[in-house]
């Protein structure tokens, strides 16, 4: 196994540079340069068209975004549902290259649910695409990973295996990467190399397969990809160029390639002071690796510290400070190296705490989605057993008016010889109705039950809430009882106390596994408590399940009350126990079972 590197030594590409492929393409598929975007069903040609695209070639945003608004104040008054899409599409194009992101999202959320109520795949694919995009953006990648697969599936549907549909799996792919899912990843680019062909599809195909190879640290291959990556740049856009510029500045950094370093400070020595940046950071620190000293003087690096507080940039913060502590340690400037060390080590917090964040924020949003689709299922479901009822009512009614007319006719045929008999129909019909009412009273008492077990799991899952905050509560007091008291067999007892009150707790875990399982999942958690009992402890059968049901080690940490690393070891524990091979993930092996 080759070393893998620490992610916050250099300044981490992970989300700029995978940022590229998922921004660059997603943002093309609506704008008019891409020649490979899904088509958008344009209006009708209207003078306020060609003013939002002469407004939109020179960069003017603002004004499109007044020329969309005039457009879509005249179409929405004579209805036309396709000029209404092409509306909420543009702005959203326009309010994203202004960096108005959340504005951005809601348009391309209004764009989605009109493309989807006229089943308009083509601008199903483009707005799901541009959603992924900016919810990468804001950090939420599972989200952006559901939008992305959906603008997957709308092309497929009308069989565009086009280099849009290759460069939208590229995106999926970069998403994986940000959620540290290597394998994932891997297999998504596997895809991608054996079906693209276009040369802009496999020039970032290269891109970020080298980069996945640099965050693993597998130093070959990613000389060999990025090598590779060459072959197909001629063509590219400067912004693709500059992606490709800073990886491999980031990750000759982290590797500490001299030889591939020193080309790249020679090409940048003279024009250093005019880059941007996060080249600016690079290329001194390359310097640094290379010559024992910066391009730049130290005043001229400290100056860039206005513009490093003005962009709020806590990646390129590391590597400031990352460059000044390396910088004062060559000096043999100890005291303003730990300065620099410390601040490093701040702004290294805030990004894990801004990741966790985001995490279970996106995690909200998946949760929030999932619950508006079982309602919308819910409806329907609904609405189908009223038609399915109406449509029974109607033949009973039907069946109902036969039998009458019928026992009608009897009565006037057989009056006088069957009085008998139409007594007896007369009590049939009224054994239907009662049989009918009682149906119709069992229906109501299942509604009830069922209304009266929502209530109860409501319960349960406040209880559990409830049991979380008194374990806690209750181990604080202990702890600062034990601390104030000073006899050995007063301690004694404490201990004793906290071990029975663990034991009391110990089915709080069982409780939070079986709140987060999947509607159905029940017997399966049972299933496999029953099958690896005499083999895993209880808390590994809980992360066992939660793997099974695709939680992330981050996501079981939280709901177990147990730290990241905790639940590595456990997973670790599990492959152990189940002698897993190395060529299966822990959730293929529970699944295959």
């Amino acid at each position: 196994m080759k070393p893998q590197p620490n992610p916050y030594l250099f300044f981490k590409p992970t989300f700029f540079i995978a940022i590229f492929s998922v921004l660059i393409l997603g943002f093309t598929s609506c704008g008019n340069g891409s020649k490979t975007k899904p088509e958008l069903q344009k209006p009708e040609h209207n003078p306020l068209v060609d003013s939002i695209n002469q407004a939109a070639a020179i960069g003017d945003f603002n004004s499109a975004i007044m020329y969309v608004d005039k457009l879509e104040a005249l179409k929405k008054s004579i209805g036309d549902t396709n000029s209404l899409i092409y509306c909420h599409f543009e702005r959203g194009r326009f309010l994203y290259a202004t960096n108005r992101f959340l504005e951005a999202k809601n348009q391309w959320e209004e764009a989605l649910s009109l493309s989807e109520a006229l089943n308009r795949l083509d601008d199903i694919a483009a707005s799901n695409s541009n959603l992924g995009a900016v919810y990468m953006q804001q950090g939420y990648i599972k989200t952006a990973i559901e939008h992305f697969v959906q603008a997957r599936y709308a092309m497929e549907k009308q069989g565009k295996i086009t280099p849009n549909y290759w460069s939208n799996y590229i995106n999926i792919g970069v998403a994986y990467m940000e959620l540290e899912q290597y394998k994932e990843a891997d297999s998504i680019f596997d895809k991608v190399r054996t079906g693209a062909k276009a040369g802009s599809v496999t020039f970032l195909y290269y891109l970020n397969r080298s980069k996945l190879d640099g965050l693993q640290g597998f130093e070959q291959d990613f000389y060999k990809h990025i090598d590779s990556t060459y072959k197909y740049l001629g063509a590219q856009e400067e912004i693709y160029r500059n992606a490709l510029g800073e990886l491999e500045l980031d990750f000759y950094i982290q590797f500490r390639n001299t030889g591939r370093l020193k080309p790249l400070v020679e090409k940048y020595r003279k024009t250093i002071d005019s880059q941007d940046l996060s080249i600016f950071l690079l290329i001194n620190r390359a310097a640094l690796i290379t010559e024992g000293k910066t391009l730049s003087s130290q005043e001229q690096i400290l100056l860039r510290k206005n513009l490093l507080i003005k962009q709020r940039n806590h990646y390129l913060s590391v590597s400031y400070h990352d460059l000044l502590a390396a910088l004062f340690e060559s000096q043999n400037n100890y005291r303003s190296q730990v300065q620099e060390m410390k601040a490093l080590s701040d702004y290294r917090d805030s990004l894990r705490k801004e990741s966790g964040a985001n995490t279970l924020a996106d995690f909200a949003a998946l949760m929030k989605r999932s619950e508006v689709k079982k309602e919308l299922e819910l409806l329907k479901s609904e609405n189908a057993l009223k038609a399915l009822r109406i449509r029974n009512q109607t033949y009973l009614l039907v069946l109902v008016l036969l039998i009458c007319s019928l026992l009608v006719v009897v009565f006037y045929l057989y009056y006088k010889n069957s009085r008998r008999d139409r007594d007896l129909k007369s009590a049939e019909i009224l054994l239907k109705n009662a049989e009918l009412q009682r149906n119709q009273m069992e229906r109501e008492m299942l509604e009830k039950n069922l209304r009266n077990e929502e209530n109860r799991v409501k319960e349960i899952m406040s209880n559990v809430s409830k049991i979380a905050i008194l374990k806690k509560q209750l181990e604080n007091f202990i702890d600062e009882l034990e601390n104030q008291i000073l006899h050995k067999d007063q301690k004694g007892n404490v201990k004793k106390a906290k071990i029975n009150i663990d034991a009391f707790f110990n089915n709080y875990a069982d409780l939070a596994v079986l709140a987060s399982l999947k509607e159905g999942e029940i017997g399966r958690f049972q299933q496999l408590n029953t099958q690896f009992a005499n083999v895993l402890t209880t808390h590994e059968l809980h992360v066992l399940m939660m793997v099974y049901n695709h939680f992330t080690s981050k996501e079981i940490s939280i709901l177990l009350s147990r730290s990241e690393k905790a639940i590595e070891y456990t997973r670790a524990q599990i492959r152990k126990k189940l002698e897993i091979p190395d060529e299966l993930t822990l959730t293929e092996y529970v699944q295959a079972l």
